[in-house]
């Protein structure tokens, strides 16, 4: 099956995301800041990326744009969960393949249907 990033700083947020893609067959893979998030990207070309905006080391925003600027990242699906609408992009021009933006808290259900439509 699919292989997942998912770049989330609150270990309990991101455990219930792994968790739940990994019972559903997902390979999940886990970074807790934008720096090792891009690392995993680029060394492990996910199927798609599960993506916070506050992280500790930058904004899931400002890690959009370094991915629309690399060629060998660039293309990958990214689906946003944020804890606030205000957390919104700037403009569309951020991120191409910017799939969906979730407000946490986010139901396994919601999540799993919307992996599952972003991977198609």
């Amino acid at each position: 099956m699919s292989k997942i990033l998912v770049i989330e700083d609150d270990i309990n947020i991101r455990k219930f995301i792994a968790t739940n893609l990994a019972i559903r067959g997902y390979e999940v893979i886990e970074a807790a800041n934008a720096t090792d998030g891009l690392s995993k990207l680029r060394d492990a070309s996910p199927a798609i990326l599960l993506l916070d905006i506050k992280l500790p080391d930058m904004s899931g925003w400002d890690l959009l744009r370094i991915m629309a600027s690399d060629e060998k990242i660039s293309g990958i699906p990214v689906v946003v969960i944020t804890a606030s609408a205000g957390n919104m992009p700037p403009g569309p021009e951020v991120y191409e393949n910017l799939r969906r933006v979730l407000i946490k808290p986010v139901s396994a259900q919601e999540l799993t249907a919307v992996v599952k439509e972003s991977l198609v």
